[in-house]
C-alpha cells in the first residue's frame, strides 16, 4: 500500500473502519432513508446509496474539520467548501447516537470517495475491508471525542507542593494496568467453535486495580552499606499497589496523590478493605460504582443500589503473577470462587456457553443479535430499571492471555450522547 494509515491504540474503538455497504433495510415511514447495520449498530443512509467501500464512524467519534469541510458535512453552509450544500454535523464534528422518527442511528457511513480531497486518487481502493485508522499519512481523519474537563484550581502553596514522582518501586513485569477491550463485532471471526464464552455485565463506574505483587524494596542506609560490601540483601518484597485506569494511587509511591475528580481517595478506601483479602501475587481488576461520600454520583444516574453516600467494588478479572513475571489468568468460575470466599462482589454473569460445538446456541451474528435484543438492549436491573445497561463483556474463558471484547448497547449510546449534549462530564475521564 502506497498510503500509510495510523491508529492510536488507546482509542482503537473510535476509528474510521473500511467496510462494505451492508444490505439495506426499508423503514416504511422514512421515504428517503434506509437502515444499514454495521458491527451491530444502525446507521441511516440514503435509499439510493451505491454498493462499494464505505467508511464507518461509531458514535462519539470526532471527524476532522478538514474532512467535514471538504465533504460539505457541516450543518452550517458557511463552514462547508461548497456553501450551497449542508448536512447535519455541528461544528464540534461529533458523531451522535440519535433517534430519528423512532429509528436509532448509532454511527455514520460515507463512501470511501470521501477521502479524495487528500489527493491520492484510486490508491484508496487499496484500503482493505476491516482496516481501521485515525489518520492517513499523518493527516487526521477522526479521533475519539473527549469531554471538556474543568481545570482544578490550586492555590500557590498547593502548586509549590504538588509533586509527581516516578514509580521507581514498581516492577513493570509484576504490576499491569487495566487493559482496554476492543469492540466485539469487529472481531467476531476470531472466535472458534471450541471457545468457552462468558458474557458479563460491564458496570458504569471508575476503574480500579488492587494488587499484592513484588516491588523494589526501599533500601535504607544500612542496606546500601551491606550491598556495597557484597552482602546478600533482599531487593524485592511483596507490597500492596492500587491504581485507577492508568495512575498508581499509593501515597507511598506518588508523593502527591488526591482523589482527583472525586475529591476523595476512592481507591485508597477500597485498598484498606481489600488488602487483607489479596494473597501474594494476586491482582484484582474491577469497577467502583455508586456514590462518593459527599453524595455525588461516580457516574451520573448509576447508583447500583447504593445509598447516596455509599459505593461498591465489583471484580471482573483476577490474575496471579509469578515471581518471574509470568501472568496466569483466572477463569470466570475461579474468579467467583476466589471472591465468594472473601466476600468480594463480582460483576453479574449473563451467559456462559461451555463450548460452542457442544451447544446449540452457536456464536453467530443471528444469535448475538437475538441475545443483544433480549439481554443488552434493556434498562439496568441493578439500577432499578432507571438507566440503560452500559454494555457487556464477551470473554474467551480459559485462555492463557486475557481475551475480552465489549459490546455497547444502543440505548446506552443514546444516553451517553444526551449526557454529553447536556454538558455532563465523564467522571472517569475527568479523573
Amino acid at each position: 500500500m502506497s498510503i500509510k494509515i495510523n491508529i492510536i491504540e488507546e482509542d482503537s474503538n473510535y476509528t474510521a473502519t473500511c467496510v462494505s455497504l451492508p444490505e439495506l433495510r426499508d423503514v416504511t415511514w422514512l421515504d428517503n432513508l434506509k437502515l444499514a447495520t454495521v458491527f451491530g449498530y444502525g446507521c441511516l443512509v440514503g435509499k439510493d446509496s451505491p454498493q462499494g467501500k464505505y467508511l464507518f464512524f461509531p458514535s462519539e467519534t470526532v471527524l476532522s474539520q478538514e474532512f467535514l469541510r471538504e465533504n460539505n458535512l457541516f450543518r452550517s453552509n458557511l463552514a462547508n467548501k461548497d456553501t450551497t450544500k449542508t448536512w447535519f454535523f455541528q461544528l464540534d464534528g461529533r458523531v451522535r447516537a440519535v433517534k430519528f422518527k423512532w429509528v436509532v442511528s448509532s454511527g455514520f457511513l460515507i463512501p470511501i470517495s470521501s477521502l479524495n480531497y487528500l489527493g491520492y486518487g484510486d490508491e484508496y481502493s487499496e484500503l482493505r475491508i476491516g482496516d481501521n485508522f485515525h489518520s492517513i499519512d499523518g493527516k487526521e481523519v477522526c479521533r475519539k471525542y473527549r469531554r471538556p474537563v474543568a481545570p482544578v484550581r490550586l492555590n500557590r502553596n498547593e502548586r509549590v507542593q504538588k509533586k509527581w514522582t516516578r514509580h521507581d518501586r514498581v516492577i513493570p513485569t509484576q504490576f499491569r494496568f487495566h487493559l482496554s477491550t476492543p469492540q466485539f463485532l469487529k472481531f467476531l471471526w476470531d472466535f472458534t467453535e471450541w471457545d468457552r464464552i462468558v458474557v458479563t455485565e460491564k458496570l458504569h463506574g471508575t476503574s480500579a486495580v488492587f494488587a499484592n505483587v513484588l516491588t523494589k524494596r526501599k533500601l535504607w542506609l544500612l542496606d546500601r552499606i551491606a550491598a556495597f560490601a557484597w552482602c546478600n540483601i533482599v531487593l524485592n518484597e511483596y507490597f500492596p499497589l492500587y491504581s485507577s485506569r492508568t495512575v498508581i494511587k499509593n501515597g507511598t509511591i506518588n508523593e502527591w496523590v488526591d482523589g482527583g475528580y472525586y475529591w476523595e481517595d476512592l481507591w485508597g478506601k477500597y485498598a484498606k478493605i481489600l488488602e487483607p483479602k489479596i494473597e501474594k501475587g494476586i491482582t484484582l481488576y474491577g469497577e467502583i460504582v455508586g456514590y462518593t461520600s459527599s453524595g455525588a454520583y461516580i457516574q451520573q444516574g448509576y447508583s447500583y443500589g447504593c445509598k447516596p453516600w455509599e459505593s461498591k467494588f465489583y471484580c471482573y478479572r483476577i490474575t496471579y503473577t509469578t515471581p518471574e513475571g509470568n501472568v496466569i489468568e483466572f477463569t470466570d468460575s475461579q474468579i467467583r470462587q476466589y471472591c465468594g470466599a472473601r466476600e468480594i462482589e463480582v460483576v453479574p454473569l449473563l451467559l456462559d456457553i461451555l463450548e460452542l460445538h457442544t451447544d446449540t446456541r452457536v456464536l453467530s451474528l443471528d444469535y448475538i443479535t437475538k441475545f443483544w435484543t433480549n439481554e443488552i438492549e434493556m434498562m439496568c436491573q441493578l439500577n432499578w430499571w432507571t438507566v440503560p445497561r452500559e454494555w457487556v463483556v464477551i470473554r474467551r474463558d480459559g485462555q492463557e492471555t486475557f481475551s475480552a471484547y465489549k459490546l455497547k448497547s444502543q440505548l446506552f449510546l443514546g444516553y451517553e450522547t444526551k449526557q454529553i449534549d447536556e454538558g455532563k462530564e465523564d467522571t472517569e475521564e475527568a479523573n
